[in-house]
């Protein structure tokens, strides 16, 4: 019966809900199947799509566990709201993701923009990047080697020039999640030019020689 039930959902999964939920949680269903039409639409005709500023934390923790066992790469940049991941719980999940990835045998790199020196002697802004690279430390072999190059860096804002460099989540070579005008609107485009693009500005950054690893910080300030 209920292997029934489930290919009767398969074939005509409105007709049947009609009768098994109320019109409330219809309408919210119905809603999210038009977005989500909406959106398919939109990457099917232009490769990409908007996606609305809350889901940033709730879509590319669905995309890093799509990409499970899959080949490829994970890289992101983060500027903005950098603190979120010990105070805000979805991007705590996004991060745990992030470590799954890394166990699925896929290398993960995260590249943080620092505004100032100050941040990162003491503060929040020093516990997240402690945090990163805590968990995405590679897992080891038997004899104690590393099994990939995943890790954490940061650079200071003054060492990227006039590059405005905004926000993004790489599934390279298939999708990147994007920000613009500081986090105010983002975009899902699994365009070939710009996946490229955002690959190119990370590993500019990432090989850059100012950018450095978490036990490079600065010595934390003594309390007076």
């Amino acid at each position: 019966r209920d292997s029934l039930y489930t290919d009767n959902i398969r074939r005509n999964p409105r007709t049947l809900l009609e009768d098994h939920v109320n019109k409330l949680t219809l309408r919210a269903i119905d809603e999210a199947y038009t977005r989500d039409l909406e959106r398919a639409n939109a990457m099917v005709h232009q490769r990409k799509c908007l996606i609305d500023r809350d889901e940033w934390y709730l879509e590319t923790t669905r995309l890093c566990q799509a990409m499970e066992g899959l080949y490829g790469e994970f890289m992101a940049i983060s500027t903005y709201n950098i603190i979120d991941f010990i105070r805000n719980p979805d991007a705590k999940k996004y991060l745990a993701a992030n470590r799954e990835l890394i166990r699925s045998g896929t290398r993960v790199r995260r590249l943080f923009i620092i505004d100032d020196r100050d941040a990162l002697e003491s503060g929040d802004t020093r516990r997240v990047l402690e945090i990163h690279e805590r968990e995405l430390r590679p897992p080891r072999d038997a004899q104690g080697q590393s099994a990939g190059e995943s890790g954490v860096k940061w650079i200071l804002r003054q060492y990227i020039g006039e590059a405005q460099v905004q926000d993004f989540a790489l599934f390279d070579p298939y999708v990147v999640v994007r920000q613009f005008q500081g986090g105010q609107q983002l975009e899902i485009s699994e365009a070939e030019v710009d996946c490229e693009a955002a690959a190119q500005v990370f590993r500019s950054l990432w090989n850059n020689k100012n950018a450095r690893g978490v036990a490079d910080l600065p010595k934390k300030k003594r309390k007076r």
